[in-house]
């Protein structure tokens, strides 16, 4: 066989193979999806679904599919719908006929619950109360929920539970879960708007100060008027009614609270007045505070709700020259003068703050100098006469005085005691014919030295005597 018939031969046995009607593709499978949506379900007793409807599915037919449930007493199937028997949980399954591929889905099933918190409610006619407010539920849903009266005559209920009262009576109200026998039912009674009781939240109740408070109770019957109650206060200092079951206060104080209703009936409840912090500063002695070097002093506030202490207050200075600890207690520093800014701010609200100015000044400006001198006789600018020259200071501190001297205008030295003496200190001085005197000393306080000059002058003192004064 020569070369050419060789390859028209090989030619056309591949042309062969690729026909469409050689069989080709025989035995290639489309791609399947098969997997449940969801990996877990919830449903409550007594309630179904399609498992059809969280399957996702592709290239599968829905009659190769195979369904499973690990626990019948939880779950039951009928065919593709699940249905929830008891609370628990359990796996379904599904599976295509006679191959591997398989999805679970974990399915849980609620037990459904319903409680009123109490056998019966009073309510009085022409007014409206949530139900649902006192009912305990689980394992559904509040829109799962079907409500119904005895008598729509006395009193109407809508589906979300709100009833509504039409005259006097007694109906029975029944809520139910749709599809199931859960229910729960509560006693409605219905009376003409008579106050018969109130009852307190609890037995203590606090209320925050500075603010109007609305006190927690309830009427029996229900919405009914406290036209003709009595709210007393008197055991409370700083507390006043605003209105029935709204009270006012602005101290921390804990008390008791009286209300006397139409009936004569008294009912009692211990009332505490509780802070949310500062919410008030006030400086009753102005906001310039003036101090001396190397002294301390505490600033006065006016604080509210009143009660409240320092340690809610924070303080802030723009100049170290002086320090300020939690108790509001000033402190300056010696050899250092000057204005400093201070802003006092609540802690919980810091926006309730006040700002303030201290200016520290030199000690010596705080000794002051008086003087009892009998002048016997005064001519021009020359002195005569003998009395007491005393320096001193309002307040006790380390302050002391020394080389005291007294000179003429030619700064010639009269008088000169050259000891050291705590504040207070007198000097008893004569003079004669002193002309134009003045006196100079040395003040100290914690190592600061002040050297001050005090010039003398005569003053006259009634119709007939004279004394020195300064200036």
């Amino acid at each position: 066989m020569n070369t050419k018939a060789l390859l028209m031969i090989i030619f056309s046995a591949l042309v062969f193979s690729c026909s469409p009607n050689s069989g080709a593709g025989e035995g290639i499978k489309e791609e399947v999806t098969f997997e449940f949506e969801q990996k877990e379900r919830t449903i409550t007793v007594g309630d179904s679904f399609d498992l059809f409807t969280v399957l996702k599915q592709v290239n599968v037919k829905r009659e190769d599919i195979q369904w499973g449930v690990d626990n019948n007493n939880i779950a039951s199937l009928s065919g593709s719908v699940v249905k929830g028997v008891s609370g628990g949980e359990t796996i379904i399954t599904a599976k295509i006929k006679n191959t591997n591929y398989l999805t679970r889905m974990k399915l849980i099933v609620r037990q459904a619950k319903l409680k009123f918190r109490q056998d019966k409610l009073e309510l009085i006619v022409n007014k409206n109360y949530d139900l649902s407010k006192l009912l305990d539920f689980s394992g559904v849903e509040i829109n799962q929920l079907n409500w119904v009266t005895s008598d729509n005559s006395i009193a109407t209920v809508d589906n979300s539970g709100v009833i509504y009262s039409r005259r006097e009576g007694e109906v029975k109200v029944v809520v139910y879960v749709k599809g199931t026998s859960v229910k729960a039912e509560i006693r409605l009674i219905v009376f003409k708007d008579q106050l018969i009781d109130i009852v307190f939240e609890s037995e203590t109740i606090e209320i925050y100060a500075m603010e109007s408070a609305s006190i927690p109770f309830k009427t029996i019957p229900e919405g009914a008027s406290l036209e003709g109650t009595v709210w007393n206060v008197d055991a409370l200092k700083r507390v006043r009614v605003v209105k029935p079951g709204v009270l006012y206060g602005d101290m921390l104080e804990t008390g008791t609270l009286v209300v006397t209703l139409p009936n004569g009936r008294k009912k009692s409840v211990t009332i505490e007045v509780v802070s949310k912090g500062i919410s008030e500063i006030r400086a009753p002695y102005g906001l310039n505070v003036d101090m001396y070097e190397g002294s301390k002093e505490r600033l006065e506030f006016v604080l509210f709700p009143i009660g409240e202490d320092y340690e809610g207050l924070e303080f802030k200075v723009d100049n170290s020259i002086v320090s300020v600890n939690k108790d509001g207690m000033i402190e300056s520093t010696v050899g250092k003068r000057g204005i400093v800014n201070l802003n006092v701010r609540s802690k919980k609200n810091p926006s309730v703050s006040l700002d303030m100015k201290i200016e520290v000044r030199s000690f010596a400006e705080y000794v002051y100098v008086d003087i009892n001198f009998d002048i016997d006789k005064y001519t021009g600018d020359l002195y005569s006469g003998q009395g007491e020259i005393s320096i001193y200071k309002m307040a006790i501190d380390d302050f002391t005085i020394s080389n005291f001297k007294i000179l003429d205008g030619n700064k010639k030295v009269i008088y000169n005691d050259s000891g050291t003496y705590r504040l207070d200190h007198y000097y008893t001085v004569s003079f004669d014919k002193v002309y134009k005197p003045y006196m100079e000393f040395t003040l100290t306080f914690k190592g600061e030295k002040v050297i001050r000059r005090e010039e003398l002058k005569a003053q006259i003192f009634g119709d007939y005597r004279m004394i020195l004064g300064y200036k």
